[in-house]
């Protein structure tokens, strides 16, 4: 036990001025007050380091870097300086709500087995306007089932215990996009248990500026990727290619590559499923069949999507009618199903209007 604060905030910034006072504030204004709050200051050039000097708390910790290192090592620095037995994030253009780290904290007093807690949150645009929610998964079916085509807990939502981070060497620095979605593949693997509330408890930005925009799609997609092989590798007994599980990766985004054909996602789609029929005796759960299915079902709009902008509209039609019947809980199938028997233009023109929708947020 700490004699000190009991929970470590860390932030990572690099000239984060446009939304950092509110992010602070954030933290700042909790109702739970026993933390530090280490800032990372990677080497900002505009008013970052003004910002945070302007705050008179003795609570915030300042490490200024001598050169900029990027977010994952500046994380890595943030950690290994912290004292508190519990390290939570937040990053300098995000807002936790006032309740977000006593909600956790309580969790953790009630539910000492656990080693790592997010919650769900809201997804604002550049101008802060809430667009959608991510609703996090919470049963531990579904956080592991989502390990393997997604990121199953908000990054700035987490609060870990720190002894659990350090054992697995922090967050690996080879990752710049993906490092969060790293450690907790990790910590599944050596049998840590990971939790959501279902609390709205975080509010995030996806724009221009966020580091995975920063750093462009290719490589958001060979870090999970790589993700997604190594836990292929250790919760199941397949034993596939390295380029297998790269392509397996691209029918869970939008858009998928327009090069896979329908006869290459249906071998994909084969092998998804083949996964969760393969799990080694250790790894074994039950999974709701009906959220397989709905996932599929998402996965079949995705190449529907694909075939359509190919203009093979007999594939395209197959995969929207495959994936309504599995239950995809979207009116996107519908859409893209009607979108096959309009003239090209037309076609052309909704789509473009749909990618920039998609884009703005």
């Amino acid at each position: 036990m700490t004699n000190g604060p009991l929970i470590s905030v860390v932030m990572a910034v690099y000239n984060g001025e446009d939304y950092l006072r509110g992010s602070i504030e954030s933290i700042l204004n909790q109702t739970y007050k026993n933390f530090e709050f280490i800032i990372v200051n990677d080497f900002s050039t505009d008013s970052t380091l003004n910002i945070i000097k302007s705050y008179n708390d003795k609570r915030i910790r300042v490490i200024n870097n001598e050169k900029n290192l990027g977010q994952t090592r500046s994380l890595n620095v943030g950690i290994r300086s912290a004292t508190g037995e519990y390290v939570a994030r937040i990053d300098a253009d995000d807002f936790s709500y006032p309740a977000r780290i006593e909600r956790q904290m309580d969790f953790f007093i009630h539910n000492p087995e656990f080693d790592l807690i997010g919650t769900s949150g809201h997804i604002l645009d550049k101008s802060g306007k809430k667009r959608s929610i991510s609703l996090a998964p919470t049963s531990q079916e579904e956080i592991f089932f989502r390990m393997f085509f997604d990121n199953p807990v908000i990054h700035i939502s987490a609060l870990a215990k720190r002894e659990k981070i350090l054992m697995l060497g922090g967050y690996d620095e080879s990752f710049t996009i993906a490092q969060d979605y790293d450690l907790w593949s990790r910590f599944l693997i050596n049998g840590f248990k990971i939790g959501n509330l279902k609390d709205i408890l975080v509010s995030y930005r996806i724009h221009s500026g966020t580091v995975s925009k920063k750093n462009g799609c290719d490589k958001g997609i060979r870090e999970t990727s790589e993700i997604l092989y190594r836990n292929i590798c250790s919760f199941t007994n397949l034993n596939i290619e390295r380029e297998k599980a790269h392509l397996l990766r691209k029918i869970c985004i939008v858009p998928v590559p327009e090069e896979l054909s329908y006869k290459d996602c249906e071998a994909l789609l084969n092998l998804f499923l083949e996964i969760f029929v393969n799990l080694k005796a250790q790894f074994k759960i039950k999974l709701d069949q009906r959220l397989i299915k709905a996932t599929i079902g998402r996965f079949q709009h995705n190449i529907g999507m694909a075939m359509l902008r190919k203009g093979n509209l007999c594939e395209a039609r197959k995969m929207f009618i495959r994936s309504i019947n599995n239950g995809y809980a979207s009116a996107l199938p519908y859409i893209g199903y009607f979108l096959t028997f309009f003239t090209l233009n037309l076609r052309r023109k909704i789509l473009d209007v749909r990618k920039r929708y998609i884009m703005a947020g």
